[in-house]
């Protein structure tokens, strides 16, 4: 069974998708959730902001990661050049997300 609806899958796997456009939601999304208690816990989740967070055990952090270039990628279609064309601001535009966790 998946959690993914009928729809999220064919879109998904349309010529609709963006895959940076979706890990951009993603994000929005875990920035939202940052700081919330999940089903009534004493501990709160939270995006991981220092090295001291990697050891508490009073809160529930989330290391960031991507799995492959393609994130960075405007389309499905990733053998298209064009669809590269932000490339080098895309990785900007995540390292600079990912650094400002850290100060």
């Amino acid at each position: 069974m998946s959690l993914l609806s009928k729809q999220r899958v064919d879109y998904v796997l349309s010529s609709k998708y963006n895959y940076f456009e979706d890990l951009n939601k993603e994000y929005e999304y875990l920035k939202i959730l940052n700081g919330c208690s999940p089903n009534g816990s004493s501990k709160t989740y939270g995006l991981i902001g220092s090295r001291a967070d990697l050891i508490s055990t009073t809160n529930l952090y989330v290391i960031l990661t991507t799995e492959g270039t393609h994130v960075f990628c405007y389309s499905t279609d990733t053998r298209n050049p064009n669809n590269w064309k932000n490339l080098a601001q895309n990785v900007a535009k995540v390292k600079t997300r990912i650094l400002s966790l850290f100060l």
